[in-house]
């Protein structure tokens, strides 16, 4: 699944609609004089010429295999998160930036998995070393010495994390430290941990940093899944617009699944979300959807995450979704979007659908969603993601898949 950063679009993609109606789909305002960032970060940032003077530093090799250890999900948070283009130099940040990924632990290290959510493509690892406190007490730490690669081509060049302190130098051979009780990585001290791009010729940053980090082990909530009772819609279509080679354009009408329950209404086979559901709540005339764990895809974590989309295209994370139902003409009209996400803080998508309209036929007559379906596996999770081949004691979720390519999802208790 190939993901979209929300960084990544700022001031870049032009809203074309049938209208020929134009507007900025971009990350954040302005970055102002009141904002507590130096100006001479700012201007080292964007400025490659000057950051190519630089000479790009002997990084330790890519650790591109999932290390021995212990696996956790994590939760990735930063104060700030920051976007650097290499076409533009423009600089673009997010206050309060949040990813989920992976760490794994053993007795001596700590791996962070894609650290900022960069290079989705690559499962590239970040080591740090765990030190134990001097003084009865104090929180032990974990140290990641810098710089690392992450991937390196054929030629010699590839992303490089690095450590920049606060007036925009890079630090070679730098640390970023972190205080560690067992469950929370909290960043010490406001050196900025950064990926950039390292380029034959010396090192260009044209990538992401970030500052005020803490990571910390996450529950995977559990998936929406949908009853046996809830009863498929026929013909369920869903009109939209998406993202697009940097445009927002119209697409063609997707074919969904819509469940109804009661006041419950269950949608599912989103686009880069096929065997997944979204759980909404009818109440005063209106389906509210709100930010919701879908489940996973190829390993992904998968969220439907809400947002808003102004004219001057200034993004707002939603927390809930809003559909007018048309319950004479099966219709679901929305005025704001939502996204087919990796995490469910920022918009950091597989799948973009604009002020979506869902349309539908009658009650397929099948009495359960699943009723007469064939299964073609049935796999069992335990709460860390990890399969088991037969559940003993704990909590587990049951998959299964079917040969019209859905997927339930139960909780199972043993």
């Amino acid at each position: 699944m190939k993901k979209s950063y929300l960084l990544l679009l700022a001031a870049s993609l032009v809203a074309g609609s049938a209208a020929a109606q134009q507007h900025t789909f971009k990350a954040a305002d302005a970055v102002s004089s009141n904002q507590p960032v130096s100006a001479q970060l700012l201007s080292k940032f964007a400025n490659a010429n000057a950051q190519a003077a630089v000479k790009a530093p002997a990084a330790k090799a890519a650790i591109t295999t999932q290390p021995e250890g212990t696996l956790y999900t994590a939760k990735f948070e930063a104060s700030r998160a920051y976007y650097v283009s290499n076409s533009t130099q423009q600089v673009t940040y997010q206050d309060n930036f949040s990813i989920v990924t992976e760490f794994v632990e053993t007795d001596s290290t700590l791996f962070i998995k894609n650290p900022l959510g960069v290079l989705s493509s690559y499962n590239n690892w970040a080591k740090g070393v765990k030190k134990s406190a001097s003084t009865a007490g104090a929180p032990d730490s974990v140290i990641f010495t810098l710089p690392q690669d992450f991937s390196i081509g054929s030629d010699g060049s590839g992303y490089t994390m690095s450590v920049f302190s606060t007036d925009g130098t890079q630090t070679d051979g730098g640390i970023l430290k972190f205080t560690y009780d067992g469950t929370t990585l909290q960043q010490v001290g406001t050196a900025i941990f950064g990926v950039g791009y390292n380029f034959t010729k010396g090192y260009g940053w044209a990538g992401y940093g970030s500052e005020g980090i803490k990571v910390y082990k996450y529950t995977i909530p559990d998936p929406v899944t949908v009853p046996e009772t809830a009863v498929l819609q026929s013909n369920a279509k869903m009109a939209h617009q998406t993202v697009s080679g940097g445009y927002v354009v119209d697409a063609n009408p997707a074919s969904v699944q819509l469940a109804i329950d009661g006041n419950d209404f269950y949608l599912g086979s989103l686009p880069e979300a096929t065997g997944l559901w979204a759980k909404g709540t009818l109440a005063n005339g209106k389906v509210s959807f709100k930010t919701q764990y879908m489940g996973s895809v190829q390993g992904n974590m998968v969220y439907f995450l809400p947002f808003s989309l102004s004219t001057d295209g200034n993004v707002a994370v939603l927390n809930q979704l809003d559909f007018t139902y048309d319950k004479a003409n099966h219709k679901l009209t929305a005025t704001n979007n939502f996204s087919v996400n990796d995490g469910d803080t920022q918009l950091y998508y597989y799948y973009v659908a604009i002020t979506p309209v869902i349309t539908w036929g009658a009650e397929s007559g099948v009495d359960g969603i699943n009723a007469g379906k064939t299964a073609t596996s049935v796999v069992y999770t335990d709460l860390s993601g990890r399969q088991v081949s037969e559940p003993t004691n704990g909590f587990y979720v049951k998959t299964v898949r079917y040969t019209d390519g859905t997927v339930s999802s139960t909780k199972v208790v043993k």
